[in-house]
C-alpha cells in the first residue's frame, strides 16, 4: 500500500533527485519522509512544510532559515544539512537519515539515566550548543524529543536536531522578514525560561542553558520540576516561583541541586555565563557519583587482598571452588553480620561477572561462526556440513567400540574367582553354604 499524507506521496521526486519512501513524523508544521537519493542510491530524511503554511511568508523565511542554521553550526553534534528548495510552492529540507531514538524515548522505555549517560550526552549536546552559540544561533527548543541518539554501528551519538525557531543574531543566516513579536510564544512551555515564557524580544543564548538544566533534572529522576494543567499554570510557576530541588524528585548526585539552582537563575545573569562553564561544573558532580558507584560495586578491601594472596592463585586450588560461588553467594548457613553481608556481595558479584563472561564468549563464538559460514561459497558450505556430519559420526562410531569393549558379552557367565567375595584380614573364608 501507498503511503501517503497531506504533504506528499510515496514515490514523489522532490527537487528532482530525493524519491520520497515513508513517512517517518508528522508534526504542526509539516512531515519529515525517509528518501532516497536516486543518483547516490543513499537514504536521507525530507523535511516538507505544511502546504497551508508555505503561504505565510515569514513561516517560509522562518522553514529556510531553519535549514540555514543547522547547516552553518558544523558539528558532529548537530544533524547535518545537505540541501534545502522548493518544489511546487512547498520548501523542503534534505537532511542526514539517522537511525536510533530520541531521548524521551529513551526516558520512556528505560526510565531515568545513570550519571555515566547523562555525562556523555550532555557534554556532546553542550559542545553543539557551545558551537551555535558561537555563530549567535540559539536554539530555544532544547527538549528531550530534540535530542536524537543515533547508533552509527557499535557507537552512540548524540545529535541536536530541529532547529525551527531558532534565534539567529549573525546577519549572514537570518531573513529581514523573519522576527519575533513581542509577546510571542515559541518553544515547549515545561522547558522554557522566565524570559522566553514571557515572550521577551531580548531572548539570548543563556534560555538553552535554562533549558539544558531542565533536561538534566529530567535524565536524572524522570520528572520535569515545573508541572502545571495549562499553559498559563506552568508560565507563572516558571516566571514566579523557584523550582522543586531534583533530590526531591528522585535520586541525584551530590552538589546536583547546587548546580541546577545556579543553572535556573530567575535572571539571566545569574545563570553560567556559557555553555562550556555549566557542562564543566556538571562534570565532576557527574564523575564523583560514577566513583561512588563503582566503589560500592567493588569488593571490600581485606576479600581483594585474601584473593591477591599467593595460597589461591599460585597452589590453584582456587579455581575449581569458582563453581562453588553460586552456593556461598547465599550463605544462608552462617550467622548474619556485616562481614558476611559483604562476603554474600561479593560472592554474588562474581558470579554475575562470570556469567557476563560466558554470554559475551558464547556470543563472540556464534558471531565467529556466522561470520565464518557466510563467507564460505555454497560448494565449500556443503563440504564443510559434510565434514561435521562425518566427524559426528565417527565420533559415535569410537564411543560404540569402546561401549562394546567395556561391557560384558550377552550371556556370558562371570568366572567364580571373580564372583567370590575377598577373603577377610585374617585368611579366614566365609562358612560354605550348606547343600540341605
Amino acid at each position: 500500500m501507498q503511503a501517503t499524507t497531506s504533504w506528499g506521496s510515496a514515490g514523489t521526486v522532490i527537487g528532482g533527485r530525493y524519491r520520497l519512501e515513508q513517512p517517518i513524523v508528522k508534526g504542526a508544521m509539516g512531515t519529515i519522509w525517509r528518501a532516497e537519493h536516486t543518483q547516490l542510491r543513499t537514504p536521507v530524511a525530507v523535511k516538507l512544510l505544511d502546504p497551508l503554511l508555505a503561504r505565510d511568508q515569514e513561516m517560509r523565511g522562518r522553514f529556510l532559515q531553519e535549514a540555514r542554521s543547522a547547516a552553518a553550526v558544523r558539528s558532529s553534534h548537530v544533524v547535518q544539512v545537505f540541501d534545502s528548495g522548493v518544489e511546487d510552492g512547498v520548501p523542503y529540507i534534505v537532511m542526514e537519515f539517522l537511525e536510533g531514538e530520541s531521548l524521551d524515548v529513551r526516558l520512556a522505555e528505560r526510565g531515568p539515566l545513570s550519571p555515566g549517560e547523562l555525562r556523555k550526552i550532555f557534554g556532546e549536546v553542550a559542545r553543539a550548543l557551545a558551537k551555535a552559540h558561537s555563530l549567535g544561533v540559539v536554539h530555544r527548543d532544547i527538549k528531550p524529543s530534540n535530542i536524537f541518539l543515533s547508533r552509527e554501528g557499535p557507537y552512540e551519538i548524540t545529535k541536536l536536531v530541529d532547529f525551527g525557531i531558532a534565534k539567529v543574531k549573525s546577519e549572514a543566516l537570518s531573513f529581514t522578514h523573519v522576527g519575533t513579536k513581542m509577546g510571542t510564544l515559541l518553544g515547549t512551555p515545561q522547558y522554557m525560561s522566565p524570559e522566553q515564557a514571557r515572550g521577551s524580544c531580548t531572548v539570548d543564548y543563556r534560555t538553552d542553558l535554562w533549558a539544558m538544566a531542565i533536561v538534566a533534572c529530567e535524565c536524572l529522576t524522570g520528572r520535569c520540576p515545573f508541572s502545571g494543567r495549562t499553559v498559563g499554570d506552568l508560565t507563572i510557576q516558571i516566571c514566579t516561583e523557584r523550582p522543586t530541588a531534583p533530590s526531591e524528585l528522585g535520586r541525584v548526585p551530590r552538589g546536583f541541586d547546587a548546580w541546577f539552582f545556579k543553572a535556573t537563575g530567575k535572571s539571566p545573569g545569574q545563570r553560567f555565563k556559557s555553555m562550556a562553564a555549566m557542562e564543566g561544573a556538571l562534570t565532576p558532580i557527574l564523575v564523583a557519583a560514577e566513583s561512588r558507584a563503582a566503589a560500592a560495586r567493588r569488593p571490600p578491601r581485606w576479600l581483594q587482598q585474601s584473593f591477591r594472596r599467593p595460597t589461591w592463585l599460585s597452589r590453584g586450588w582456587s579455581w575449581p571452588a569458582l563453581p562453588a560461588l553460586p552456593s556461598l553467594s547465599g550463605l544462608s548457613w552462617l550467622p548474619a553480620s556485616p562481614r558476611v553481608r559483604e562476603l554474600r556481595a561479593a560472592c554474588a558479584t562474581a558470579v554475575s561477572a562470570l556469567a557476563a563472561r560466558w554470554l559475551q564468549l558464547r556470543s563472540r563464538v556464534q558471531a565467529s561462526l556466522a561470520q565464518w559460514w557466510d563467507t564460505l561459497p555454497e560448494e565449500r558450505r556443503r563440504l564443510a556440513l559434510l565434514a561435521m556430519l562425518s566427524l559426528f559420526g565417527l565420533t559415535l562410531l569410537v564411543a560404540s567400540s569402546v561401549f562394546r569393549q567395556e561391557a560384558p558379552p550377552r550371556g556370558s557367565v562371570i568366572p567364580a574367582a571373580a564372583a567370590a567375595p575377598p577373603a577377610s584380614a585374617g585368611g579366614a573364608r566365609p562358612p560354605a553354604a550348606s547343600s540341605r
